[in-house]
């Protein structure tokens, strides 16, 4: 009889769950300090899916990084804003004007999930009413954001590096 193999400690876990119709995949990190178990927690269609995302969970914690999982562009995009401090006041009101526009594209996508086609689609977007330098300074925004999101260990690649300016047809 062939005997089934136990995983060993610090392995992570992977389950099918019936109420919800998903794969679940678990990471334990070890314990919160109110006694509970600290775990990152993910879910897919299939088990490739969930395996796929604990990799690129642990890429991200042996990087030092820990995106919470509701952490959207949106809200990396406020936690830039009140970093602004020390600029003049209207340099600031045009990056919230700007900030506007593009929390309405891609606000709502998840940090972690932005890629650089969702970024080329909201430049884009941009590009369609707005001038060159307006689109080139949301990009910009973009950049930062994201770059103050990677300092305070949020994100781990900046999309929006690698998007390029769409330029208007003549």
């Amino acid at each position: 009889m062939a005997e089934t193999k136990r995983r060993a400690r610090g392995e992570d876990s992977i389950f099918y769950d019936r109420s919800r119709d998903r794969w679940t995949g678990t990471i334990t990190l070890g314990w919160k300090p109110d006694g509970r178990r600290d775990r990152i927690i993910v879910r897919g269609r299939t088990k490739t899916e969930v395996k796929d995302k604990l990799r690129a969970r642990h890429t991200e914690l042996a990087a030092g990084v820990r995106t919470p999982a509701t952490y959207t562009f949106g809200q990396c995009l406020v936690d830039w804003l009140e970093t602004l401090n020390t600029h003049a006041e209207i340099t600031v009101t045009g990056y919230r004007i700007m900030a506007g526009h593009l929390t309405g594209l891609i606000g709502s996508v998840k940090l972690a999930d932005l890629k650089v086609r969702d970024v080329q689609f909201a430049l884009g977007t941009l590009a369609e009413r707005l001038s060159t330098r307006s689109v080139r300074l949301a990009r910009m925004i973009l950049i930062q954001a994201i770059r103050n999101a990677m300092v305070n260990d949020l994100a781990v690649r900046n999309a929006a590096e690698l998007a390029a300016v769409p330029s208007k047809g003549l």
